[in-house]
């Protein structure tokens, strides 16, 4: 049985690439709908929730944290906002689901990958829009590994991300 795939969409998602629709149930936080200011963001935002295409889901204080935890690991700084989309893919996660995120920061995305959090890089403008997967590789063997490890298995070397 595969698990239901759950999009999470950073407010770039909606903003810069202008998706109209993901096939499948979508979800992002509070603090990301904040984010969404402009006429036109707010209006794809208010269609989405009241279609049931997009549910505003808040991230819990413990996943939060492991996130900052891995933040302060890897020496990557984020914003709140983000680090609550990452908690609640974190949260979808461990109940079971399988979460994909949506956006084109790449900060966040080096942290949901090392989380094991799948992520979908937006490349491009409005017109020229690209989805890019991320590479967890060892710089040092060279070998590829599945997202969520942080350090190599074979060299014990801090793994690192290429796109």
């Amino acid at each position: 049985m595969t698990s239901e795939k759950i999009y999470l969409l950073d407010s770039s998602a909606i903003i810069k690439s202008k998706i109209k629709t993901i096939i499948g149930r979508m979800v992002m936080t509070p603090e990301i709908a904040e984010e969404l200011k402009d006429s036109w963001s707010r209006t794809i935002l208010e269609t989405f929730i009241e279609e049931g295409w997009l549910k505003i889901l808040p991230a819990k204080r413990v996943f939060l944290k492991k996130v900052k935890e891995v933040e302060n690991y890897l020496n990557v700084k984020i914003e709140y906002p983000d680090s609550t989309l990452i908690a609640l893919a974190l949260e979808l996660k461990e109940r079971g689901k399988k979460p994909i995120i949506f956006t084109e920061d790449y900060k966040l995305a080096k942290i949901a990958m090392y989380l094991g959090i799948n992520c979908r890089l937006l490349i491009g403008g409005e017109d020229k829009i690209r989805v890019r997967r991320a590479i967890v590789y060892c710089p040092v063997c060279g070998r590829t590994y599945r997202q969520g490890l942080l350090k190599c298995p074979i060299c014990g070397v801090k793994l690192k991300i290429r796109y």
